[in-house]
């Protein structure tokens, strides 16, 4: 019965083998390629891990920021040194500014309201004449002027700076226009006969041919000085072997072939005691005004001087005193003309200051004088 139940009877069920454990998550990635997960919601959205090779771009972005970063102490030192060039800076505008604040001053004082513009040099390349020099005064060809009293000494001191100036080759023929020319003795110091020239009569109207004599004389004085100059070059080119052409050979017959040295004229006009004559006359046609106007230009650039020696300055005209290069002054004691020369002569100083130079350099003795030098602009005792 018990083998016919356990022949009839069905088999035991098999009991199921334990599922295989599932790989770990870390092999997996190793042994297949790594698939994105999808992307939950924006609200859950985890931050996304970063993959190994971007953690190595970041430590080598974040290593460059360390290279190139400021430690705290090199960033002060630079702070420091941008500093001291600030301050720097600073004290060279203050230094500029010092030094220009008496330029600025006097700009202001005029009424001009930035520095002068440069002039372009508009002598280059010409055939300028050499400037003359001299040392005791600043500007040649020159207008002088003496003012002082009878018996103070003007006459002397103009005659006393003519050969100074004859001395050291900054004059040579004087033109004297003087009633007293003839008969002064002071005179014959400095005039030479057959070389300079006396006129007497300066308020005779034959003193305009006079003037218009002398600038013609001025002018063929010019001419032979070019003259001998071209011959000059003439005589080397000739010592020297070299090729003359039909001017340069006119020019050696006319000399003689002689070796000469050229010299510039010089020429200088004196007119003393000549106030009240025509000489001084106010009118615009008086040809002396028209003279000093242009004296630098007699004779081709060569130029005449004018020495006017006078009692008073308002004795001379206004047109001929406001030409003064040099103003020779002499001890007055009259207010006017104290006045007078302050505003003509003066004015680049106080008055004040005037004033006290004046008396301080014409108190010494009868004949101290002070002189005014208006072309640089200095008050002296002195020649």
């Amino acid at each position: 019965m018990r083998a016919a139940r356990g022949a009839g009877a069905a088999p035991p069920p098999a009991v199921a083998a334990p599922p295989a454990a599932a790989p770990e998550p870390v092999a997996a990635a190793a042994a297949e390629p790594h698939a994105p997960e999808p992307a939950p919601s924006q609200d859950l959205q985890p931050p996304p891990e970063p993959m190994q090779g971007d953690e190595q771009e970041v430590e080598s972005d974040d290593g460059d920021d360390d290279e190139d970063a400021f430690e705290p102490e090199e960033l002060w030192t630079e702070l420091d040194a941008r500093k001291r060039e600030i301050e720097e800076l600073r004290e060279s505008i203050q230094s500029l500014r010092e030094g220009q604040s008496e330029l600025t001053s006097s700009f202001r004082e005029h009424g001009v309201k930035r520095a002068p513009r440069a002039l372009p040099d508009i002598t280059a390349g010409l055939n300028m004449l050499p400037a003359l020099e001299s040392r005791y005064l600043s500007r040649l060809p020159t207008i002088c002027g003496f003012v002082g009293s009878t018996g103070s000494g003007k006459t002397y001191l103009c005659l006393s700076l003519l050969k100074l100036l004859r001395r050291e080759g900054t004059l040579d023929t004087v033109y004297l226009v003087s009633p007293t020319g003839a008969s002064n003795v002071l005179y014959k110091s400095v005039i030479r006969e057959g070389k300079d020239h006396v006129f007497t009569k300066p308020n005779s109207p034959q003193i305009w041919k006079d003037l218009e004599w002398i600038e013609g004389d001025v002018q063929a004085q010019a001419d032979r000085w070019r003259d001998e100059m071209e011959y000059d070059i003439a005589h080397r080119k000739h010592t020297a072997g070299q090729t003359l052409n039909p001017h340069e050979t006119n020019l050696l017959e006319r000399f003689g072939f002689r070796k000469i040295v050229p010299r510039r004229p010089c020429p200088a006009l004196v007119i003393d005691d000549a106030q009240g004559s025509l000489l001084f006359s106010p009118s615009p046609r008086n040809y002396l005004s028209q003279l000093v106007l242009r004296c630098r230009h007699v004779g081709g650039g060569v130029g005449l001087s004018i020495f006017l020696v006078a009692q008073t300055s308002r004795g001379v005209p206004r047109s001929l005193r406001c030409n003064f290069t040099h103003l020779f002054l002499y001890s007055t004691h009259n207010a006017k003309e104290l006045d007078v020369l302050y505003h003509e002569s003066g004015g680049f100083v106080s008055r004040e200051e005037f004033e006290r130079l004046f008396r301080l350099y014409t108190a010494t003795s009868r004949h101290a004088f002070m002189k005014v030098d208006l072309y640089e602009r200095q008050l002296t005792d002195s020649l």
